[in-house]
């Protein structure tokens, strides 16, 4: 008896459930242990802390952390808030770089002023960075208000 030829999307369709199918037998286990390590990693959300933010329970992690974190920021802002270049990815985005460096300069300076400055919010950032090794910040460009 001659087998039936399957068309191109059933074949998809096959693939696609075959694949689906193997995920959710053969990958759940180690997704429930990821989940499991997750957890114990990030510890139990402090009170104050956002959600993103780690919750280091780990006595010797967070000597480690806080000992490395003031050194980046030293490394990073030797010079205070100047202490950086802006480097032109091609030929004319040179006269656009002091232009650059003022906006820059302004959001730096005005970052964190209800915090207790940029550098009490370099260090949350810096210290996210050392125990993820990612971090997030956002650097607003232009606020505008809708007058309605």
């Amino acid at each position: 008896m001659k087998k039936k030829r399957k068309t191109k999307g059933e074949a998809l369709v096959e693939f696609v459930l075959d694949r689906y199918n193997y995920s959710k037998t053969e990958l759940a286990g180690i997704r429930s242990q990821w989940l499991e390590y997750y957890e114990d990693y990030r510890g139990t959300i402090a009170e104050g802390k956002e959600p993103w933010q780690a919750n280091y329970i780990i006595p010797t992690l967070k000597d480690v952390v806080r000992t490395k974190v003031p050194l980046y920021a030293n490394i990073l802002f030797a010079n205070g808030l100047k202490s950086w270049d802006i480097i032109p990815g091609e030929e004319e985005d040179e006269k656009i770089i002091p232009i650059l460096k003022d906006v820059m300069m302004f959001q730096l300076e005005n970052c964190g002023k209800n915090r207790g400055g940029f550098f009490s919010v370099i260090n949350e950032f810096l210290t996210q960075f050392e125990i993820y090794g990612y971090s997030v910040a956002k650097v607003p460009w232009r606020v505008e208000k809708n007058k309605g």
